[in-house]
């Protein structure tokens, strides 16, 4: 008889592996507990043991999937280069081989509360945790007088860039998030942050 504890970390493997292959192959909305469940070689049950919600298992499955893939959150002084970094590593990851599945992810939010909930959890708010806590830095260290919320402040940054991985993928490259950055350091009274 094998190691349980082995055998119940390969049966996770395998849940993870067959969530992400039906995620990519048919998306989101194709995943279903009873196929990932048929697709693992486990039972239902085995797979609510580890994830309380289809949500918690496709968001799980896409981060195990995300392989080294980060998005660092850099503090170099200089808030208007650092927002500019920010927005060209998040480019880089929605244009990657990931962005599709984000993409479908997103939309497929829409419907499920559950999967925004698990999003929310794992993804969503502890990289905003981050943005928001570069924002306090410069707050701290500069005149922002007149400077909308830290959120109101991501919104404008982020917000065009999820736009368009949702309207128009193929219009997403490094150099929108430059005219991006630069709009919003004008906005906020920082030095431009122009191409370069």
């Amino acid at each position: 008889m094998g190691d349980p504890r082995r055998r119940s970390a390969s049966a996770q493997a395998a849940v993870l592996r067959s969530c992400a292959e039906i995620m990519r192959d048919r998306g989101p909305a194709a995943v279903s507990i009873e196929g990932v469940a048929r697709a693992a070689g486990v039972g239902k049950q085995t797979i609510y043991r580890w994830w309380p919600s289809r949500g918690a298992l496709l968001v799980d499955a896409m981060v195990a999937g995300r392989g080294e893939v980060e998005i660092d959150v850099v503090d170099t002084g200089d808030l208007a280069a650092d927002l500019r970094a920010m927005l060209v590593a998040v480019i880089r990851v929605i244009t990657g081989e990931h962005g599709p599945l984000l993409a479908s992810l997103l939309g497929e939010m829409q419907q499920d509360v559950g999967l925004r909930a698990a999003f929310d959890e794992a993804i969503f708010e502890p990289v905003r945790g981050s943005y928001r806590a570069r924002l306090r830095t410069a707050r701290a260290s500069s005149g922002t007088a007149g400077w909308p919320d830290d959120d109101t402040i991501l919104d404008l940054a982020f917000g065009p860039l999820w736009f368009r991985l949702l309207t128009r993928p193929g219009h997403l490259d490094e150099g929108f998030a430059y005219d991006v950055a630069g709009l919003v350091a004008r906005a906020l009274g920082l030095e431009d942050a122009a191409r370069g």
